[in-house]
């Protein structure tokens, strides 16, 4: 009878890296993806590269379980009642698949343009929210908007 021991953990070994290689995506990846989704939906894809390098540098199973609201995922940092909005059924699993999390972010960005089409306008609504100015929502102002302009300055001169 032939000795499978050894060979069960070398089996182990190919199937975890396997799992891992679909599971990871390197950051030209994830930029080309970004840029390419965005371009199909007329969207500065400067602006959206700018908001994943501040809110996740680019890792697409980025969490922050401090935000309000039950926490912020995925490229983006987008809050899961926030995601609600535009797909009432998603789930914390399906913010970090980046198409998703892609897909969901241009939803957004799209909505926020109606405070504001500024690129302050444009990053102080995503990463601060709204208040109420005079009876209107107005952007609240960001601690890291300047972060948030400079690498957006860094990709419009790539593009």
């Amino acid at each position: 009878m032939a000795n499978y021991k050894g060979i069960i953990p070398i089996l182990f070994v190919f199937l975890f890296i396997g799992w891992l290689v679909k599971k990871y995506y390197t950051r030209e990846q994830i930029e080309k993806l970004i840029s390419s989704i965005a371009k199909k939906n007329n969207v500065d894809p400067a602006i959206l590269l700018a908001i994943a390098r501040q809110e996740s540098n680019f890792n697409p199973y980025s969490m922050n379980l401090q935000d309000p609201g039950g926490g912020s995922y995925g490229l983006f940092g987008i809050r899961l009642d926030v995601a609600k909005k535009f797909d009432s059924k998603i789930t914390v699993s399906e913010l970090l698949k980046p198409l998703k999390n892609i897909k969901i972010a241009i939803e957004l960005y799209k909505d926020n343009l109606k405070f504001g089409k500024s690129i302050e306008d444009i990053f102080n609504t995503w990463n601060a929210g709204l208040m109420t100015v005079k009876g209107h929502y107005v952007p609240r102002p960001s601690p890291n908007l300047l972060k948030y302009v400079s690498y957006y300055k860094l990709y419009k001169a790539k593009a």
